[in-house]
């Protein structure tokens, strides 16, 4: 029996998911997915719940969390999140005439976790699920100038904790604790 890392996690427990003082259970849900086209060629988010408001969502292949982020728009980011996707997937199969920086940078091995892998689980016919939930209504989760948004003080301890208990830096795709 193989060596069981610390970002596996099953539905229960993503269902059940805790944060000392955030009350009651985050009770993420299976929220869509993003699939891989049947050539592996490209991707789509598929089946996105319309999430809103100050949004943790997580990325999950094969039971293990590779990230926890926050959003305002669930539905938005996981269709950015494709988007990227293609266009490396684009830029590696040279159907990108004027590639972004970012892509020349990430062809000379530079760029984060997700631009590395998630494009590999895409071309081997994966596909990653994405689970929300609301953690705060817009009213309670405001920075420091009023504004509404995800970036608050309580999502951004929300998500540090979360991504430090199934240390997504090391096994997943996140950037920073913080």
């Amino acid at each position: 029996m193989g060596l069981l890392v610390s970002n596996a996690i099953s539905q229960q427990e993503l269902e059940d998911l805790r944060v000392p003082g955030h009350s009651p259970s985050l009770k993420l849900i299976r929220a869509g997915w993003i699939q891989p086209s049947p050539s592996g060629g490209s991707c789509q988010a598929k089946n996105m719940d319309d999430v809103w408001g100050c949004v943790l969502y997580a990325h999950i292949v094969d039971w293990k969390v590779m990230k926890f982020g926050t959003t305002s728009s669930f539905k938005e980011r996981m269709e950015d999140n494709a988007d990227t996707i293609n266009d490396i997937l684009r830029f590696q199969d040279d159907r990108n005439p004027n590639p972004a920086p970012w892509l020349k940078n990430l062809a000379l091995g530079k760029g984060d976790q997700f631009k590395k892998q998630a494009p590999e689980l895409i071309r081997a016919g994966r596909r990653i699920e994405a689970w929300a939930t609301t953690l705060f209504t817009p009213k309670a989760c405001q920075n420091s100038t009023g504004r509404k948004n995800s970036r608050c003080a309580a999502c951004k301890h929300v998500e540090k904790e979360l991504n430090g208990r199934y240390q997504t830096i090391q096994y997943g795709w996140a950037l920073k604790l913080s």
